[in-house]
This record gives C-alpha cells, sequence and structure tokens, in this order.
C-alpha cells in the first residue's frame, strides 16, 4: 500500500489497475500549489533577512553595529533557509513514485479527491519473490533445519505441489502455542499471490 506523504487536491492519477510500472515511475501527483505559494513567500522574507544580515554584517566591521543585532540577523537567515528547504522537501513528496517495479493491483483515490499522510492511495504489487512462513511444534526443533526439504501444497491452485526446502528457521519459540516460525523462499514466482495459503510437509 503506498500512502500519501503530502495534503493537497489529486491533481493527476497516471496509472489504471492491471498497468505494469517500473521503480521510479510516477503514479499520482498532488496539487502543490498551496506550498509553492509558501515557498514563495518565504523566498521574499529571505530577501529581507539577507538584506538585513549583510547590513548588520558591514556595521560589526565598522565598529559601529552590536554583536547580539548581527547574530538576530543571522539566525533569522538561518531559520528562513531552514524552513525553505523543508518547504522544498515536502514539495518533492507531491509526486508518489513507485518504489520497486511491479502491476497496479488497485487504485483507491480518484482526481479531485484529497490526499494526507497515511491515506492509501494504491496497491502495488510485485509477485517475483514470495516467502511462506509457517510455525511448527517445538519437539521438531533438532530435526528441521535451514535446506530441509519441503513439500507445499496449495488447495486454492487445485493442490499444486512445490517441492522445495526451508529458507530460515526462527530463534524463538512463541510461548503460547509452543512453536517455532520456519520460512520458505520461493524465487521467480508465477504462480502464487500474498495472503494465499499453502499446506506445509517437512521432512523430519
Amino acid at each position: 500500500l503506498l500512502n500519501a506523504e503530502a495534503n493537497g487536491t489529486i491533481r493527476q492519477v497516471h496509472v489504471e489497475e492491471g498497468d505494469r510500472v517500473s521503480k521510479g515511475q510516477a503514479l499520482i501527483t498532488i496539487d502543490a500549489a498551496v506550498l509553492s505559494s509558501q515557498i514563495s513567500e518565504m523566498q521574499t522574507q529571505l530577501e529581507l533577512a539577507n538584506y538585513m544580515f549583510d547590513k548588520q554584517k558591514a556595521l560589526m566591521e565598522q565598529g559601529v553595529g552590536t554583536e547580539m543585532e548581527y547574530e538576530q540577523a543571522k539566525a533569522q537567515k538561518k531559520n528562513i533557509e531552514s524552513s525553505i528547504k523543508t518547504m522544498q522537501s515536502r514539495q518533492g513528496k507531491t509526486v508518489v513514485r513507485a518504489p520497486f517495479s511491479g502491476v497496479v493491483d488497485e487504485v483507491m483515490v480518484s482526481l479531485g479527491e484529497m490526499a494526507s499522510p497515511g491515506i492509501p492511495l494504491l496497491r502495488l504489487v510485485n509477485n517475483d519473490d514470495v516467502k511462506i512462513t509457517a510455525s511448527l511444534s517445538e519437539n521438531l526443533l533438532t530435526s528441521v533445519n535451514v535446506g530441509t526439504a519441503i513439500e507445499l501444497q496449495i488447495p486454492s491452485l487445485n493442490d499444486t505441489i512445490i517441492i522445495t526446502e526451508i529458507s530460515s528457521k526462527g530463534n524463538f519459540i512463541d510461548p503460547v502455542n509452543r512453536t517455532f516460525r520456519i520460512r520458505i523462499d520461493i524465487k521467480k514466482n508465477t504462480l502464487l499471490l500474498p495472503n494465499q495459503l499453502a499446506k506445509v510437509r517437512v521432512t523430519d
């Protein structure tokens, strides 16, 4: 799920469900007009702050101005510069880009709707590499290890069988059900989907 990182009206949705996208590709653009206006105002304030700083610096060099006034002008200038950088960073987040290559599974917003931080915009899926996790009874702890043979049965795919091996073995016993976790990595996957169920048979 890709969430918005900036407030604003959704100005453009560049993709549709089912589209294949590349890492870094623009997916959704949020209107940055308000931010642009604020940055413009801050830059005007920065011009004045630079002018005041230069004046105080010249007075200090002439031995007329006070160090307090000089430091205040310097601090004011730095604060405004910092604020502009923060706003420009926020402005960069108004274009939501794909963090990885994949397929747009669901677009959850429409043109003209409001976006705000934490609100999901779309779901991007890449199923090339998937992980299957299972919990095994602790009495299998010594007989199951990384590389132990595994048979996966996928009920929703007409009981398709995949022969593979354990990729990772947990180092923690769940105190509630007395189990430890194993993980099976499937590379170059073309069958399995996220949240699908698999029956895991382990050679003990």
